[in-house]
């Protein structure tokens, strides 16, 4: 949802954003799917990753459905609200639920989601869920899509999968 090429009405559906979230829907959804099939193993949990939004989703996801979503890996997510009722719907709003792992990352040159959207995230994880396993990497001279050379954009990803994986894989 709010995402460009899908028809307006699927763009601005009713509750989208920070008005009450109802994108949400769509990645239950989609975990619920792929938790019926015969080839996963629904016990391990599905892991989330995204960019920008779909940052702000994975953190949402992780707080709002602990059951379905077992890590994340939340790439210069949008974490706080423009408004008291932003506020309410965002990923800082809802981090006393999150339970699950988290990586977060970011480019310190980020012209599309303010840096301290995760400097915030990351100091409410610290100061209010302590015991959650989180992991924060500023990554010097990266723009928004963490892309400015491919090896880069490499090492994000293969970091961010290692992470995962990691949380995922049978022990």
């Amino acid at each position: 949802r709010s995402s460009i090429m899908r028809g307006e009405a699927f763009r601005n559906a009713p509750g989208w954003g920070f008005t009450a979230n109802s994108e949400i829907f769509d990645f239950v959804g989609a975990a619920n799917y792929v938790m019926a099939r015969k080839d996963v193993d629904a016990s391990r949990g599905i892991g989330i990753y995204g960019l920008s939004w779909g940052g702000y989703m994975t953190a949402e996801s992780l707080a709002l459905h602990p059951e379905l979503f077992k890590v994340g890996f939340d790439m210069a997510g949008v974490h706080t609200g423009p408004d008291p009722v932003g506020y309410e719907h965002s990923a800082v709003g809802h981090i006393d639920a999150l339970t699950s792992p988290l990586f977060l990352i970011q480019g310190d040159d980020d012209m599309n989601v303010d840096f301290n959207e995760g400097t915030v995230f990351a100091r409410a994880m610290q100061t209010r869920r302590p015991g959650v396993e989180f992991r924060q990497e500023a990554v010097p001279g990266q723009t928004h899509d963490l892309y400015q050379t491919y090896r880069k954009l490499v090492e994000v990803y293969t970091e961010g999968s290692d992470f995962m994986i990691g949380h995922l894989v049978a022990r």
